[in-house]
């Protein structure tokens, strides 16, 4: 197992006195934490950091440092938004500036993290490769600059003129030296890649993280060329299926191309006569299942599914894919919910947020359940409405946009309601069902003619 260190480096002693006094048991939340923040009116730069060194499934270990001063403290991990999945990697969610919800799945150790998720290459090598690059002259000032800033980043290295190859070279070792993987995935919910990069934790070293979509997104900008992205499958312990969990780049510069995955970045030369799909396949001959990502990287569309992909829902249901349809952008599949039912459902992919919304999908056969009886669909009129039975009793159902349904009693002539104040015997219908004509006998025995017509509560009610 893996530990998950979170330092709070270069706090202010007056905060870490007051952390002192707030935390005998040496067991505090992120909440109580916030809290003295506001107390002490403290202007600290505080930067959770990930350390995978000896995680324990229940707590995660804090440090605070200020000074040459260190304290250790202890956060359980609900409380700190961290989870653990059914194979004890570690989940969490956290807020950028503008409310994005993003959530980062890191690998338990780094035993188990697959070849596509990992960084490839030391900081040490990657400083020494930057520094050959750099001339005397620019030296100061890229120690100056913030390497978390995409744009002052990219300033920079065009300032420096190099050609294709060396830029290509310089953003290599930029990538390695300031970014790292979680190990599995990020989900990034319409964030941009500045704002990402931003909200995100860093690991002990300083380096922030980011997926293999933020840094396809991230390489791409500061190389300034022609890009292509792509959804490959790698081989993943997490992952048996063909599904594409990865994404790889293509920058295309004249007649020399430069496959990007993660922070790897592979000049090809004489690359104008193949196709983008042999260019990843001479880098990477595991990968497969190439196709090109239509969203673009943080983005999410259904061309990243695949038929028969099983996908868990949150409530515990699972959807198995059964069709794709990209250009009207929905899928449709098969819902079995956690009570062992299954129905037909149909799925649309926001491409900001990247959150897939599923609702059902009405098909002739299904059984709608009441809360003391079942509707069988017999007839289907268009897509929101359907005839039904509820043992022999006919009805009609209306589906509503979110999915559900209202149903009514479907009348023929001839039929005979029995109400509280008398009988009503049905003499005509119009085709639509919603207009009637009949006879009522009160329970004195009056008979009068009644015309009715039904309203939005599916009920019959008399027009006057």
């Amino acid at each position: 197992m893996s530990d998950i260190n979170i330092s709070y480096n270069n706090v202010s002693s007056k905060f870490l006195d007051e952390l002192k006094k707030a935390s005998a048991d040496k067991k505090i939340t992120n909440d109580e934490i916030k809290n003295l923040l506001n107390k002490v009116e403290t202007e600290d730069d505080i930067e959770i950091v990930r350390d995978f060194t000896s995680f324990d499934k229940q707590k995660v270990n804090m440090n605070i440092r200020s000074g040459s001063s260190q304290e250790n403290f202890q956060l359980d991990i609900e409380e700190n938004n961290l989870e653990t999945d059914e194979n004890d990697n570690i989940k969490e969610t956290i807020r950028s500036s503008t409310g994005k919800e993003i959530t980062i799945r890191y690998a338990k150790d780094e035993t188990t993290i697959p070849p596509s998720k990992q960084v490839k290459g030391t900081i040490e090598e990657a400083n020494q490769k930057m520094d050959s690059i750099l001339s005397p002259d620019k030296k100061a000032e890229w120690n100056r600059i913030n390497k978390h800033n995409v744009n002052e980043v990219k300033s920079f290295i065009n300032s420096l003129n190099l050609p294709m190859d060396k830029k290509a070279e310089f953003v290599q070792a930029y990538l390695t030296a300031n970014y790292n993987h979680p190990g599995i995935d990020i989900s990034w919910s319409g964030a941009d890649l500045q704002e990402g990069i931003n909200a995100v934790p860093t690991d002990k070293n300083g380096r922030k993280y980011l997926d293999c979509e933020a840094y396809a997104k991230l390489a791409t900008e500061l190389l300034d060329g022609s890009a292509k992205y792509y959804g490959v499958h790698a081989p993943s312990p997490y992952d048996s299926s063909d599904s594409r969990n990865h994404q790889v780049s293509v920058v295309r510069d004249g007649n020399n191309a430069y496959v990007i995955s993660n922070n790897e970045i592979t000049k090809i030369s004489n690359a104008s006569n193949k196709s983008d799909s042999q260019l990843i396949k001479s880098v990477y001959p595991d990968i497969s299942n190439i196709k090109l990502d239509k969203s673009g990287p943080m983005k999410s569309g259904v061309d990243e599914y695949n038929i028969n992909q099983k996908i868990t829902l949150d409530n515990g249901s699972e959807v198995t894919i059964k069709s794709i349809d990209e250009k009207k952008n929905i899928m449709k599949g098969k819902l079995k919910d956690t009570d062992g039912e299954e129905y037909n459902v149909i799925g649309t992919v926001d491409a900001n947020t990247g959150r897939t919304n599923w609702k059902r999908d009405y098909q002739v056969g299904d059984k709608l359940k009441l809360d003391s009886d079942v509707i069988k669909l017999t007839q289907k009129i268009d897509d929101k409405n359907f005839k039904g039975k509820i043992g022999n009793i006919d009805v009609f159902i209306k589906i509503k946009d979110d999915g559900s349904f209202d149903w009514f009693q479907l009348y023929k002539k001839g039929d005979i309601i029995e109400t509280p104040n008398g009988t009503l015997k049905i003499n005509k219908v119009d085709n639509k069902n919603e207009n009637f004509e009949g006879t009522f006998t009160r329970n004195d025995g009056i008979t009068f003619n009644v015309k009715l017509r039904r309203g939005n509560d599916g009920l019959l009610h008399e027009v006057k």
